[in-house]
């Protein structure tokens, strides 16, 4: 099959032609950059494992995902006994850095979707990360008010975790508003 696009050189045709080009490439690197940090969801990993774990690993780490519940109060608990630090980590935060450096830290760190908070520590502590621009934002919307609320509800013990950058000053005002 040949196909033949004839253009005027420096037309609107050819313009938009170059602009439906760059909007596709554009999405195609997104899509790859996606991609590549995507995280891998909790079925595919009970049903696989990572490369090179064993199904007796995989099976330990579900056992005690299935351990919580993000709906039920305290998390949910059954008794499991602990032989690693464990986190049970929303995936949506693994764009953060804080899942990389609990791992190296040697915690295991469980990727799961979250109905209440960002990270389990234990069937009593959930933690809700936020950024400085996050916080302002929920403080402003009411939705950090909810958040809490269904904390409070289903844990012992809420956490809320700030996080900002050390190489600034810390101010929950903005810049302009004093």
């Amino acid at each position: 099959m040949r196909i033949y696009f004839l253009t005027h050189a420096e037309s609107i045709e050819e313009q938009q032609y170059l602009g439906s080009v760059r909007r596709e490439k554009e999405a195609f690197e997104r899509l790859i950059q996606e991609s590549s940090v995507m995280s891998i969801p909790l079925d595919v990993v009970t049903r696989k494992g990572p490369p090179g774990a064993d199904d007796e690993d995989v099976n330990a780490n579900t056992q005690y995902l299935r351990t919580f519940s993000s709906r039920i109060a305290g998390g949910g608990s059954r008794s499991v006994v602990r032989k690693e630090n464990k986190v049970i980590v929303d995936m949506r935060e693994f764009r953060s850095s804080l899942p990389g450096i609990l791992h190296a830290q040697s915690f295991v760190v469980i990727p799961c979707t979250l109905e209440i908070g960002d990270y389990i520590l234990s069937p009593e502590v959930c933690v809700e990360r936020k950024s400085i621009a996050d916080l302002i934002q929920s403080f402003s919307s009411g939705r950090l008010f909810n958040q809490v609320e269904k904390m409070l509800s289903s844990y012992k013990t809420p956490v809320l975790l700030i996080e900002f950058d050390e190489a600034k000053a810390f101010s929950l005002q903005a810049s302009g508003s004093r």
